[in-house]
């Protein structure tokens, strides 16, 4: 996930982004020293210098990224879904199966 910081810290000025994977302790800070030290304040003091950056939402189904949410039917039952962009997804979506919003799909 995407984070921006709210404060300098280290070599890294408030506004940069910052790549942080939480389940594998993975950030691309770069440096040893400033990877530490972001992973102390992510854990510690994540409000305090992070903000989560949310990436764009789509605007056709054509544009849905992997873990984006997404509505899709199936057995005649409109569901909440995760796009993947594996082989299924892409059969959904072809036909017509996938769409951005509830109410799109019912």
């Amino acid at each position: 996930m995407k984070y921006k910081l709210l404060k300098d810290i280290a070599y890294l000025f408030a506004g940069s982004t910052i790549e942080i994977d939480p389940l594998n302790g993975y950030n691309s800070a770069g440096i040893q020293d400033v990877s530490l030290l972001v992973d102390h304040l992510f854990y510690n003091h994540c409000d305090e210098y992070f903000v989560q950056v949310k990436p764009p939402k789509p605007k056709s189904v054509w544009d849905l990224q992997p873990q984006d949410e997404c509505y899709c039917i199936a057995l005649g039952f409109v569901d909440k879904c995760t796009w993947f962009g594996n082989q299924q997804d892409e059969m959904f979506r072809d036909s017509a199966s996938i769409y951005l919003t509830e109410s799109e799909a019912e």
